[in-house]
């Protein structure tokens, strides 16, 4: 009888242990499967702009930056380098949108249009050379007083290239003579870019 008790007691010793140690186990899934707590930080509102220029995308031919640039004596030695946002008098890293800076008013000006290919579109493989001809971009800009520019194509010029991309600036400087706005005068511009298929 002693040992029947002392069996018996000896199972629910055993079967409590197993109750407590699953209930240790659930107590401890369920403490590391709970939802984790994200704070949300809420951003300034106002217009965010790129800080460099703008990027196609991984192996794109396409827009970098539009820079209204101090005017350039020999525009072919000038923009056959990087352009810098820096130096710029106004740009913007989108092809839409508001300008950062400011153009200052009857000073010559250039507009500039910087822009990439990759090899299927800039590249001559008869040739073996990259091919400025394959592309082109146009511009129309309206000023409030200042007569406008019609549709025109801008002048290309190699600033590097890579295996992998071309980079090219397109300028247009009015016949070489620069742009320039008179004071509290605003432009909108527009620009396109062709490449031929």
């Amino acid at each position: 009888m002693n040992d029947a008790k002392w069996v018996s007691s000896k199972k629910a010793g055993i079967f409590l242990a197993v109750v407590s140690f699953c209930v240790i186990v659930m107590l401890l899934l369920s403490v590391q499967l709970q939802p984790v707590v994200v704070r949300t930080i809420n951003e300034k509102q106002g217009v965010w702009r790129a800080l460099g220029d703008a990027n196609p995308g991984a192996g794109k031919s396409g827009y970098l930056v539009f820079a209204i640039y101090p005017h350039a004596a020999d525009p072919a030695v000038t923009y056959a380098s990087n352009i810098s946002n820096a130096t710029a008098y106004e740009y913007h890293d989108a092809a839409t949108g508001e300008m950062i800076g400011t153009t200052p008013y009857n000073t010559a000006f250039d507009f500039v249009v910087k822009y990439r290919l990759n090899v299927s579109d800039g590249y001559n493989t008869s040739a073996s050379a990259w091919t400025l001809l394959w592309s082109y971009v146009n511009m129309t800009c309206n000023f409030n007083w200042t007569a406008d520019v019609g549709v025109t194509t801008m002048v290309d010029v190699e600033e590097s290239h890579s295996a992998v991309y071309i980079w090219i600036n397109a300028y247009l400087n009015n016949g070489g003579a620069g742009y320039q706005i008179a004071k509290n005068e605003k432009f909108v511009w527009n620009t396109s870019g062709f490449v031929w298929m």
